[in-house]
């Protein structure tokens, strides 16, 4: 993964953790290899014990396909 993108990844967590909501995103990623992939991602707060925010959890769907045939 290029650095600008695993920047922007992490800033999208930070304001995750931040906001304490869930969003989903769809977004082309490119990897240091040259390779293009489109993500359509959920992630949202995981919280604590007594209702603190701890992490965040994510999943990812590979939308490439769908997005080259639009």
């Amino acid at each position: 993964m290029l650095p600008s993108t695993a920047d922007g990844l992490i800033a999208d967590d930070r304001r995750i953790m931040a906001e304490g909501r869930v969003r989903t995103k769809e977004q082309w990623l490119t990897t240091r290899d040259g390779a293009r992939y489109s993500l359509m991602s959920t992630k949202g707060p995981v919280y604590g014990p007594e209702g603190e925010i701890n992490g965040i959890f994510g999943i990812s769907h590979n939308t490439t396909a769908r997005k080259l045939a639009e």
